[in-house]
């Protein structure tokens, strides 16, 4: 693993965001790592395919997060992601369901959440 491989992924398992890749370059630069944004970008993918790191996909903006079991709950009106836990591990029923195997699942709940609600901006 590269050394700003391992800097990416202790800044997203201590980081109680899900940040995107600029942010992660930012976050770099102020602790004086200086790599260019295509190098964040080739580390976060090969994070994400050896399972170290998940993407997560919203309105064009990829975040990061870490592979410890949770659900999402996603705001529909800013984006605003927070993390769920405490969620039964649903494959044995997902399993049973679908009549396959199930390697693993991404749950993403929708909301509003009360800052939106408010009709205040975000």
């Amino acid at each position: 693993m590269t050394r700003y491989a391992k800097a990416i992924l202790k800044i997203i398992e201590n980081s109680e965001v899900h940040p995107t890749a600029e942010e992660l370059l930012k976050k770099l630069e102020d602790m004086e790592i200086y790599p260019t944004k295509a190098t964040v970008y080739n580390n976060l993918n090969t994070l994400v395919e050896d399972g170290l790191v998940q993407r997560i996909a919203l309105n064009g903006s990829d975040r990061y997060d870490s592979v410890a079991p949770h659900g999402h709950l996603i705001c529909s009106v800013c984006g605003d992601i927070k993390d769920v836990y405490g969620i039964k591990d649903l494959t044995e029923m997902l399993e049973r369901v679908s009549g396959e195997k199930i390697d693993g699942y991404n749950l993403r709940m929708y909301y509003v959440c009360p800052h939106c609600k408010g009709e205040k901006q975000c």
